[in-house]
């Protein structure tokens, strides 16, 4: 069932008519002619007796043209005269129709209000004003999420991240997290259950300055321990397919359920240029985090519980809290100028630097779910999370 289908109800909406595009009427020739019959039909004692005056004196001037000839001169000024006194009476005549035209016009708006489409025009725009009214208000209340994102065992797990990394904005983040994970649901379910609480946060995000939602994704076993991996052939490659194969589904679910009708996931150019993740018309940034990758990786885990793994999405508007400087790919390293600079140092001092690409415009998806175990940059090397792969 449609997310908004179930919190909204069911409502009735007015019947659309496709012919009410907008109520400007503009002076196009179906609006013009009727309007100038009109005049003509009414007016038209006025126009024969201004005619003889326009008419009369350039037929006067040109038989006296061809009877005196010697006398063009003086004719000449006289047509001049008569010239300008032909512009006085079009000028009147334009002022004149002027105002037919334009009170025929204002009195056909006065006339549109009492017409059947207006009335369903004006319906259908109270019906969206009264959705969007009941949206805000269920989106905004307390209970639409039905836990404390604040405080979940999303959060907890993450904690480790968020405290070692060497982002400097780490520390201090306002993070919501998914609700707690039930192993008796699907990832989808679990994912599901956590859309009602990502859409409160968007809403709420800007005006509580709130700099991200962490998904948690939990499958037992789904990592071998470092004993099996010595003990046994091993394929690292093969743990981060199936890491990638859980970042599509979660995305998946997300995009599915996207109220802005955007669906971010099922658009065909989602590795290449130009694609990005949104939801509810939010442009989203993505970071993820598992236990696969190194502690040599910028996506480390840390002392993060083997199991879980973590999506990080955080609303491009959550960057402006921190006032971080353009994206770039040039790098001070001996003397850093900006916060990326200093974040970007930071990483590398740590052993945990990560690929800077050439150029700033570059696919979002490549950069994910990195590579292992080094994120070289190549294109060779980018993991295609977003093509389904079976995992089992």
């Amino acid at each position: 069932m449609d997310l908004w289908s179930s919190v909204l109800g069911k409502r009735k909406k007015p019947v659309s008519d496709p012919r009410v595009n907008s109520l400007n009427i503009k002076l196009t020739k179906k609006t013009i002619l009727p309007i100038l019959r009109q005049v003509l039909s009414q007016h038209y004692l006025e126009i024969l007796a201004v005619a003889p005056i326009i008419v009369l004196p350039f037929l006067s001037l040109s038989i006296q043209v061809g009877i005196y000839p010697e006398l063009r001169f003086s004719i000449a000024i006289s047509s001049i005269w008569y010239f300008l006194l032909l512009l006085t009476y079009i000028g009147l005549g334009i002022r004149f129709g002027h105002k037919i035209v334009f009170k025929k016009l204002r009195s056909d708006k006065k006339d549109i209000k009492d017409t059947e489409w207006y009335q369903e025009l004006v319906a259908n725009v109270q019906f969206n004003a009264r959705i969007q009214r009941d949206i805000a208000e269920v989106v905004l209340s307390k209970d639409f999420a039905g836990y404390d994102p604040t405080e979940t065992e999303s959060l907890a797990q993450f904690r480790p991240v968020q405290n070692k990394t060497e982002c400097i904005f780490a520390k201090t983040a306002k993070l919501w997290g998914s609700r707690d994970w039930n192993p008796k649901w699907t990832l989808e379910e679990n994912v599901q259950a956590s859309i009602p609480a990502l859409i409160q946060f968007l809403y709420y995000g800007e005006r509580d300055q709130l700099d991200g939602f962490l998904f948690e994704l939990r499958e037992p076993g789904w990592l071998k321990e470092e004993q099996e991996q010595e003990t046994t052939t091993y394929n690292r490659q093969t743990e981060l397919v199936q890491f990638g194969e859980k970042v599509r589904r979660c995305l998946k679910t997300i995009s599915d359920h996207d109220p802005g009708r955007v669906h971010s996931m099922n658009k065909p150019f989602i590795g290449r240029k130009g694609w990005f993740f949104q939801f509810a018309r939010f442009p989203i940034f993505l970071t993820t985090f598992a236990p696969v990758y190194p502690e040599s990786h910028s996506r480390y885990a840390f002392d993060a519980p083997r199991d879980s793994c973590f999506v990080l999405l955080q609303p491009e508007y959550s960057f402006m809290f921190h006032e971080l400087d353009p994206d770039t790919p040039h790098t001070e390293w001996e003397n850093p100028k900006t916060v990326r600079d200093r974040i970007r140092i930071a990483y590398k001092k740590a052993g945990r630097a990560y690929d800077i690409p050439p150029t700033v415009s570059y696919p979002p998806a490549h950069h994910i779910v990195k590579p292992y175990p080094v994120d070289t940059g190549k294109e060779e090397d980018v993991v295609e999370w977003w093509l389904p792969h079976d995992t089992q």
